[in-house]
């Protein structure tokens, strides 16, 4: 038997090597979803933790212990001592020079111990920390404190008084001699995690002064801040290691005996890794199903189309009285074998190709793919070989198959349209039958379109007989006859289904990032800047681009409730030439939206120039709690605004007086605060008759507003001021009106009933949406945008801006960051849309949506092979014809038109295929649909280039195997 096996091999050596291919590429197909699956949850992963901030990335206790108390860290220890965490313990003090006994917060100094930090610093100058009493210095904080190599620093602990805002000596002076000036050695390694840690040395928690732990403890001070903060190790966390984090923080984060709680965003984090895994996990076998599936098909098929060429060669067997077993073996061992050897070919391609060599996945689809195959395979050879005889020596096929055939296509149709069903009645969730949703109207529409072929091939070769078109009627006339054309456009029909079908979805899905990174990012370019104001913000880019072609500042507005939606203060007219804006985000023009935030006339805002001011006023019905008055002046240099206090006001007509040099050079009066009782009582009553800055006065008949309830009202004796005691935050502060209200603002939803937007300042100025928005650049699908000028001139904070941004073009200078620097500002970070989309990119849905490209090229790969095979399969239609006389070129035209009359329908019937699961299944998947335009015609192009390849290999196919059968000497058959 072995050696009958093998002359079998030998003797048909080139449909065995096909049919080796073919169960080599259906094994790959099958292993290649969960090799890529493995890859992209890897990347998913990894995406992730680099776009996670500090604090989502590690796991941190802190408290505040007595001076040499070790309790805290030996019961915090062994709580963060979770699977591939790595610990860092840092203890922190407040210091302040000694000597005075009132320091202002300005003047204070952190001082702290940070486990193994010379393992994490470079050296600017000097050492770093070995000896008892020493101190190294972050370079910034030495650059703006103005400390140097060797300078000796006489601290002492300070508390802080909240009522005085002062820190007063809370222990005996230490003197720290500065040994080293240090910088991180990479600021953005985990290793600077946790609240206390900062590598740029800034003071605002911060810790720019670092000493040895047995330093801090020689410091006398009452107590100090701890703090151990855990952080993972590249391989820390895993897609298998997420279920052991998720019961570690679980256990972790159990509070007992008062013990402080965790502080992370870990569990955030993990939650929307997990999302993004399930989501990948739900989206693939929408591409994976209805690949294995056609990879099933194409192996039954081409078992089908190799005993259909054997069918005289069995019939002669069945004929000599050969048994039905030994037909069976006889027929099956050959495809058994072929498909056996294949197999692992191809689960090692892909496992090479992936670098997954055991991944359970890919072992489990292996061995499934392989086992379906090799029983299909094997079923349609026994069911070929166990036939008549006089069916095996037909060349055609009985029509008493036909009926069955249609009661199966009647069977898929109608299971497609109830997975279809599903998925629409599931809102796009795709389980259970819906699954199958895609291949079974695929191959729904491939079954309608093989059925079709029949009856118009038949027709076709009639009218062409009788036009005398002899290939055109030779061609048709063999696919209305014979079925195995009709199989392969069903496959065909599938394969470019699934193409079409991938092709969109990653089109659509790439449309989705686009879009959503454009929004994100607001700009092709944003520039983030620290420790700014926003006047000067605004200042120094208008001096980078004072034509306002390329910059525009922007800043955030912080929200006065929890469910406010965000806003954008923006540098509106230049909002049009900076913003990537899409025409659905509203229903005006870019343009238009813009003009409308600045459609509200402006008028003179109070100026003041002088170092000491007077104010003279009149206070009536004091209140029993002293009142105070302060001026919020913001200076013209672009500095932070200041709060300058006249001091307590009697009763009566009196002049006060302060000083301050900020308006020396020229400021704003920004508002006027007085200070009243927050208890219920009697209205608080002054008239301020004059307001002057080195006796130039100002004035003050112009219009002022006041809090909800009270009133401002300039009079012919000045400015006239009623001020209810009520328990609001703003009960006493007027500011003049530089612009005239309401304020316009474009936003996506209503405002509250009174009108109310909330400003910098956590109060609210009357407002009003000048045009609604459908999104906001830079903020979303819910926010608003104001005009940044305008908003900052209604606001009475400092003017102070933690994170300002700055909008760049897409063509702005190369030197744009430098000019900015040399204009006062510091650019601390640089964000595109590029590194927006290629975030938004390594998230679970578009990389999942990646294998439906892979999946639709190994789909018109399965459909090439299948070409192949029944052209390899197929017998001499023409031999009879050619010896009446009808020329091999003919034939050989025929046999050529065949193949590409079958793959131009299969191109036709697939598109329509692809077209009719995107519009039932497709646009019902939220992984796949967004609100944007159709997707473009580069899946009609994909498909069109992918059958006139396949035409290509189907032509050569067929005329390189006519080419060999000609040449080859006949050789008697195997008995």
């Amino acid at each position: 038997m072995i050696g009958l096996l093998w002359d079998m091999v030998r003797g048909r050596r080139g449909q065995f090597v096909l049919t080796l291919i073919l169960a080599a590429l259906a094994t790959a197909a099958a292993v290649a979803s969960p090799a890529y699956l493995g890859t992209v949850e890897e990347q998913i992963v990894a995406g992730h933790l680099a776009a996670a901030s500090t604090v989502e990335r590690t796991v941190e206790l802190g408290a505040t212990v007595p001076r040499l108390d070790v309790g805290f860290e030996q019961s915090a220890t062994p709580r963060l001592a979770g699977p591939g965490l790595t610990q860092v313990f840092s203890a922190e003090i407040t210091m302040i020079p000694a000597g005075p006994e009132k320091v202002p917060p300005a003047d204070s100094r952190r001082v702290g111990y940070r486990q193994d930090l010379c393992d994490h610093v470079v050296v600017v100058a000097g050492r770093c920390l070995m000896g008892a009493m020493e101190v190294v210095v972050n370079e910034r904080a030495a650059t703006g404190h103005g400390v140097r190599l060797g300078d000796a620093l006489d601290l002492n602990a300070g508390a802080y008084i909240g009522g005085e805002k002062i820190y007063r000596p809370s222990g005996d002076p230490a003197r720290l001699t500065v040994v080293g000036i240090v910088r991180a050695r990479d600021s953005t390694e985990p290793y600077w995690c946790g609240t206390v840690a900062d590598a740029a040395g800034d003071d605002k928690g911060g810790v720019p002064f670092y000493v040895s732990r047995a330093t801090l403890n020689a410091i006398d001070h009452p107590d100090e801040e701890q703090h151990i903060a855990a952080y993972f190790g590249p391989d820390g966390i895993t897609v298998a290691s997420l279920p052991a984090l998720r019961a570690w923080l679980a256990a972790a984060g159990v509070q007992q005996d008062g013990s402080p709680a965790l502080g992370t965003r870990l569990p955030d984090l993990l939650a929307e890794i997990e999302a993004d895994v399930a989501q990948a996990r739900a989206t693939a076998p929408v591409a994976a199903l209805p690949l294995a599936a056609l990879s099933w098909a194409l192996v039954v098929f081409a078992a089908a189309a190799a005993a259909r060429a054997r069918r005289q060669e069995l019939g002669v067997v069945a004929l000599r009285g050969v048994t039905g077993a030994r037909r069976g073996w006889f027929a099956a061992a050959e495809t058994a074998l072929a498909v056996l050897v294949g197999a692992p070919i191809g689960y090692l391609t892909v496992a090479v190709l992936s670098g997954r060599y055991a991944d359970p996945l890919m072992l489990a689809a292996a061995a499934v793919t392989a086992a379906g195959a090799l029983v299909v395979a094997v079923a349609a050879q026994l069911r070929s070989a166990g036939r008549p005889v006089a069916d095996l020596l037909r060349e055609t096929d009985r029509r008493s198959g036909h009926w069955r055939s249609l009661t199966l296509e009647i069977l898929v149709v109608v299971l497609a349209v109830v997975s279809v069903a599903q998925v629409q009645a599931r809102g796009g969730t795709l389980s259970g039958v819906a699954l199958l949703a895609p291949p079974l109207v695929m191959l729904a529409v491939g079954l309608l379109a093989a059925r079709l072929v029949g009856p118009l091939a038949a027709r076709i070769a009639g009218l062409a007989l009788h036009r005398g078109r002899l290939v055109t009627a030779l061609s048709a006339t063999r696919l209305a006859r014979q079925p195995t054309g009709r199989r392969l456009l069903a496959l065909l029909v599938v394969a470019f289904g699934l193409l079409g079908f991938a092709a969109t979805a990653t089109d659509v899905s790439a449309a989705t990032v686009d879009r959503g990174a454009d929004l994100a990012a607001g700009a092709p370019t944003v520039l983030t800047v620290r420790d700014t104001t926003r006047s000067a913000l605004l200042a120094a880019t208008r001096a980078v681009d004072p034509d306002g072609k390329f910059a525009m500042a922007a800043v955030p507005v912080p929200a006065m409730s929890e469910g406010a939606p965000p806003a954008l203060a923006v540098d509106s007219a230049r909002l049009p030439a900076v913003a990537i804006w899409h025409p659905d985000y509203a229903a005006l023009p870019l343009h238009d939206l813009a003009a409308r935030l600045q459609a509200v006339p402006e008028s003179e805002t109070i100026r003041l120039r002088g170092t000491t001011l007077h104010v003279e006023l009149t206070l009536g019905d004091p209140t029993t709690v002293a009142t105070t008055l302060y001026a919020v002046l913001a200076p013209d240099s672009g500095g932070p605004a200041v709060a300058l206090g006249f001091g307590a006001l009697v009763a009566g007509r009196h002049t006060y007086e302060a000083h301050d040099p900020s308006c020396a050079a020229g400021c704003r009066l920004v508002a006027l605060k007085v200070g009243i009782t927050t208890a219920v009582g009697p209205d608080c009553r002054l008239t301020v008759h004059r307001l002057d800055a080195d006796g130039t006065p100002v004035d003050l008949a112009r219009h002022w507003e006041a809090a909800p309830a009270a009133k401002a009202v300039a009079t012919a004796d000045g400015l006239a001021l009623t001020l209810p005691s009520t328990g609001r935050s703003n009960a006493g502060t007027v500011r003049p009106l530089d612009l005239t209200v309401p304020m316009p603002v474009l936003s996506t939803g209503p405002l509250p009933p009174d009108g109310a937007f909330g400003l910098f300042d956590g109060f609210a100025a009357t407002a009003a949406v000048a045009a609604p928005l459908r999104a906001v650049p830079g903020v979303g699908q819910r926010g608003a945008l104001v005009d940044l000028e305008r908003a900052d001139l209604l606001s009475t904070d400092s003017g102070a801006v933690d994170e300002g941004q700055v909008w760049l073009a897409a063509g702005a200078p190369a030197t744009v960051e430098s000019d900015l620097a040399a204009h006062g500002l510091t650019v601390v970070s640089r964000h595109t849309v590029s590194d927006e989309r290629a975030a938004r990119g390594r998230r679970g849905a578009p990389l999942a949506l990646r294998f439906f490209l892979v999946a639709g090229a190994l789909a018109a790969l399965l459909g090439a092979a299948g070409t192949v095979v029944v052209a390899a399969a197929s017998t001499d239609a023409y031999g009879t014809l050619r010896t009446q006389g009808v020329p091999r070129r003919v034939t050989a035209r025929a046999d050529a038109a065949t193949a590409l009359g079958i793959v131009a329908a299969g191109v036709v019937a697939g598109l329509l295929a692809a077209l009719v699961a995107w519009a039932t299944v497709g646009l019902f998947l939220p992984s796949l649909s967004i609100d944007a335009p159709l997707p473009s015609l580069d899946p009609l192009w994909m498909v069109l280039a992918a059958g006139a390849a396949l035409a290509v290999i189907a032509v050569a196919a067929q005329l390189a195997i006519r080419l060999r059968a000609s040449r080859r000497k006949a050789r008697p058959g195997v008995s």
